[in-house]
């Protein structure tokens, strides 16, 4: 079962030409915050956090959704189990977290496709220039 507001924001994600994008904020919303900040750590966690969104020019305060966007395309773009665990530990992300992201993801773009809206892909394309966003 996926939560009402859950199936709300893909149903409008994909109505709004952003489905792809809604699958993958979706999914990271629906698990452990994949963020971690460890104590002894906690800047270099919050430096590593901002790099995510370096090409955005977005403060990471003004949205972790668009920051959870970007770490998990950044590490699902990344080739092999030993390149997404040192992309985690470099960006002080959880491997599992991810991993439950991209695996419910998958998820939701079948639901999604089953009730009509084939618009949506398990894989989120970049714009032109690169970027996941516009604007």
């Amino acid at each position: 079962p996926m939560d009402v507001r859950v199936g709300k924001m893909l149903v409008y994600g994909a109505l709004l030409n952003c489905g792809d994008q809604m699958l993958s904020i979706a999914a990271s919303l629906s698990v452990r915050n994949p963020f971690m900040s460890p104590m002894d750590k906690r800047d270099e966690a919050n430096e590593a956090k901002k790099a995510l969104l370096g090409a955005e020019n977005v403060e990471t305060t003004q949205s972790d959704h668009i920051c959870l966007l970007y770490a998990f395309e950044r590490w699902n773009k990344e080739e092999g189990e030993k390149a997404k665990r040192a992309f985690c530990k470099d960006f002080f992300l959880s491997h599992q977290s991810m991993t439950e992201i991209k695996n419910l993801r998958k998820d939701f773009a079948q639901t999604m496709k089953q009730i009509g809206f084939a618009n949506v892909s398990v894989r989120a394309p970049a714009g032109r220039d690169g970027r996941l966003l516009s604007g």
